[in-house]
């Protein structure tokens, strides 16, 4: 048998040992879909690392013993020996791809779950100024009542303040909304969420809410500005 002939049956030997490596990489268990499909992705570069590594150790040692003389077995041995080499590196070389995945990923749903968080303060937003404008009406409506009252001797200014006794509440609930969106336009910033398109409308919006809690406390403002001096100041 030629050295040539030698060689090849090394090295096909070797290819299919380095197939059986990559089968050996296995499947995760008990995961979410997203994470199977991770690390069905780290599989299949797992696989690829090994098995092209495994290839290459196994040429470059089969053509070494196949220089040295070697015969069919010493051939044989040259390639598995190459191919554990080339194999491990293969591995290691696709562990890097693999952490760069991850590292992808987490980023990744790191920005799906400050998106998620933002529509939900949103939506928030939105019912808390919905209500402040039914509180408005309402404060417009009791104040005018109160002023013709307390004009005619019908109340004194304890019972004038004893109805308004939620004014103050209303408006540091009001404030602390606004803080609650600014911390929330905050966050998406220094993420750096407010860099893609999806958090930049999601900033987009929460400045808009922000715009309307400060309009609304604005407006409650002024409608408790029409309290009697004698009653006292709520704004």
């Amino acid at each position: 048998m030629t050295r040539r002939e030698r060689l090849r049956r090394g090295t096909i030997a070797v290819v299919a040992a380095a197939s059986l490596l990559s089968a050996c990489v296995t499947s995760g268990a008990g995961l979410s879909a997203d994470e199977q499909q991770l690390r069905q992705t780290e599989r299949i570069r797992l696989a690829q690392g090994v098995v092209g590594g495994a290839v290459l150790g196994a040429a470059a040692g089969a053509l070494l013993a196949a220089a040295l003389g070697g015969d069919d077995r010493q051939i044989a041995h040259g390639a598995i020996a190459g191919a554990a080499v080339g194999g491990v590196a293969g591995a290691a070389d696709a562990g890097n791809v693999n952490a760069h995945a991850r590292a992808q990923y987490e980023q990744q749903q790191s920005l799906e779950n400050q998106i998620a968080a933002a529509d939900r303060n949103i939506a928030e937003y939105r019912k808390v100024t919905d209500a402040a404008r039914r509180i408005a009406a309402s404060e417009r409506a009791s104040i005018a009542r109160l002023n013709g009252e307390f004009a005619r001797g019908e109340v004194t200014a304890a019972q004038y303040r004893a109805e308004l006794v939620n004014a103050r509440g209303n408006l540091a609930a009001l404030t602390s909304q606004i803080r609650n969106a600014e911390q929330d336009i905050a966050d998406l910033d220094q993420s750096g969420a407010s860099g893609h398109p999806a958090g930049a409308s999601r900033k987009a919006r929460l400045v808009e809410e922000k715009t309307r809690l400060e309009q609304e406390r604005a407006t409650l403002e002024r409608i408790y500005l029409g309290v009697p001096s004698q009653v006292g100041r709520y704004s």
